[in-house]
Formats: structure tokens, C-alpha cells, sequence
């Protein structure tokens, strides 16, 4: 098994709620994240309509490699937005955890944190040092710059 974790920060000028809803609204990442997220298909809703299970389809250039995953998606508005792999059983001990933490800097301006947590049985021969702060830094930018177009 191998451990990935990393974090990556920065502002936005978009207003929290502004913010929140485009990151919340997870089926329309592969629009604005494309090198990162290939599909991203609701499962299941809530009553309000928010997608609560995800099948995404996450890339990871670096390894040219996708994995498709089933995800619980957590919504606390307008400050968390968190997708967790669901296990495939109950011993399954893989992990992935994306998460994003919004503070609001003023009514225009918004600074984001993505942490990215993630546990895979990933060959011992494959280096990963570096991917996860790439993947969390792709994330970043990526949303940045569907921000501001």
C-alpha cells in the first residue's frame, strides 16, 4: 500500500457562495477539471437534489493511470466539500479523500484549501513522491481557473 497526502492552497475573487456552489456541484467536474476528472456520474441524490454517491473516473497523468471509484459526497455549506471512496467490503483498506475547506476573505474573495488523502495498493516498484501534491495542485489550478473565466 501506498500513502499520498497533500494539500494546496489559494485565493479566488469569487464570493463563498459562489465558490461552494461550483465545487459542490461534483457531476460538472470533468467540465473544468479534465485532465484530472474523465467522469463524474451521480449515483444516488439527496432530497435537495445534490448528488450523495458519485462514480468518478480520477486520472493521475504522472502514473497514466484512471481509477474509477464510488464516492460518498459530503456537503457542509458553504465551508466543506469532501468526496470519500466507499469501500468495495468491509476490509477493504484503500482510501481516497478529497476534500475542499472554503474561508471567506471579504464579500468577494474566497481562499481554498483541496487536501487530497489517499491510501492505494499501488506496485512497490512505482515511485509516488511528488503525485499527490501534483494532483492536489492540478485540482487547485484547475478550479482557480474555472473561476475566473
Amino acid at each position: 500500500m501506498k500513502d499520498l497526502k497533500a494539500t494546496a492552497q489559494g485565493e479566488t475573487a469569487a464570493p463563498i457562495e459562489t465558490c461552494f456552489e461550483r465545487l459542490a456541484d461534483v457531476e460538472r467536474y470533468p467540465s473544468w477539471h479534465p485532465n484530472g476528472v474523465k467522469l463524474a456520474e451521480p449515483l444516488e441524490r439527496g432530497p435537495d437534489g445534490q448528488p450523495t454517491k458519485l462514480k468518478a473516473k480520477l486520472a493521475i497523468p504522472s502514473l497514466r493511470r484512471d481509477f474509477t471509484l464510488h464516492m460518498a459526497v459530503t456537503l457542509d455549506r458553504p465551508r466543506l466539500v469532501e468526496m470519500r471512496r466507499l469501500p468495495k467490503q468491509a476490509d477493504d483498506p484503500e482510501l481516497v479523500v478529497i476534500r475542499w475547506l472554503l474561508d471567506e476573505r471579504g464579500s468577494d474573495r474566497t481562499h481554498l484549501t483541496v487536501a487530497l488523502e489517499a491510501t492505494l495498493d499501488l506496485p512497490g516498484f512505482l515511485p509516488v513522491g511528488g503525485i499527490g501534491d501534483g494532483i492536489a495542485r492540478g485540482f487547485l489550478d484547475a478550479a482557480v481557473a474555472s473561476f475566473a473565466a
